[in-house]
């Protein structure tokens, strides 16, 4: 690319693209995912817009820091959508997924390993509605004591 100095080799070798990509995806996860659960342990002090301001924030960092480098896909899906429409070749979207996929994961274990409990009690939404009883792996339908249950989760969660 013009303006660019990477040693008087062009562009940077698909490793170094690669890593790029994998560090970026790392930062996303961790900061972004991040944020939802101190958000969940401070009370909902971040709040929905904090939170989309963590993301989109690690979103301009890393366009600025490998954008350069990588193009800055970051998220496998736009990857997989530029090699679809022919604007990325397949070979480099092989590594450039895999690394992806590996900095993401890496950003997920690090957040477990800072908080190795449930992080913050996340609960996930479950539907009380009619059809859900077809999902419980249980015996017959879900016992309406673990109904209410979950639906007072969900109604506290809301309240959040």
């Amino acid at each position: 690319m013009a303006g660019e100095d990477h040693g008087g080799r062009g562009r940077p070798s698909l490793g170094r693209r690669s890593v790029a990509e994998g560090f970026a995806a790392f930062a996303l996860v961790f900061a972004g995912c991040g944020a939802i659960v101190t958000d969940r342990h401070s009370s909902g002090s971040l709040g929905a817009v904090g939170i989309g301001l963590v993301f989109g924030l690690v979103i301009m960092v890393m366009v600025y820091a490998t954008g350069h480098l990588s193009g800055a896909h970051i998220n496998p899906a736009v990857t997989v959508a530029f090699t679809l429409t022919r604007h990325f070749p397949p070979r480099d979207a092989v590594a450039y997924v895999a690394s992806q996929v590996a900095g993401a994961a890496a950003g997920a274990l690090l957040l477990l390993a800072v908080w190795s409990d449930a992080p913050a009690h996340l609960v996930p939404y479950v539907s009380m509605s009619w059809g859900s009883q077809f999902r419980w792996r249980g015996k017959g339908p879900m016992p309406k004591a673990e109904q209410a249950k979950l639906k007072g989760a969900a109604e506290k969660d809301d309240k959040l």
